[in-house]
């Protein structure tokens, strides 16, 4: 059951779709990648707006509640110093 989160840490309002990604943003470049996936520097498509987004990938439930954990985390904090979580959405295996 592998599921990939996307993270999306800038201006806009949530939406579930499976191609919102594809739709939505171009990727520019990987800021970097850890245990679970992937952070990318990312432009709303058709502005200059600057996202940085984070692919996550999840085989495991254990896994998927982990990065579910953390979703809600960081949405309850309210800091100058970490950015927020605008919109997330799953994607399921292509």
């Amino acid at each position: 059951m592998n599921e990939e989160y996307i993270y999306n840490v800038s201006l806009s309002k949530r939406r579930t779709t499976t191609n919102l990604l594809k739709e939505k943003y171009e990727l520019i470049k990987e800021l970097g990648s850890g245990g679970f996936g992937k952070v990318y520097l990312a432009t709303l498509s058709g502005t200059n707006h600057i996202f940085a987004i984070k692919i996550v990938s999840t085989k495991t439930l254990e896994q998927q509640k982990t990065v579910k954990q953390e979703i809600d985390l960081l949405n309850a904090i309210d800091s100058p110093y970490i950015m927020k979580i605008i919109e997330h959405f799953p994607v399921k295996d292509k």
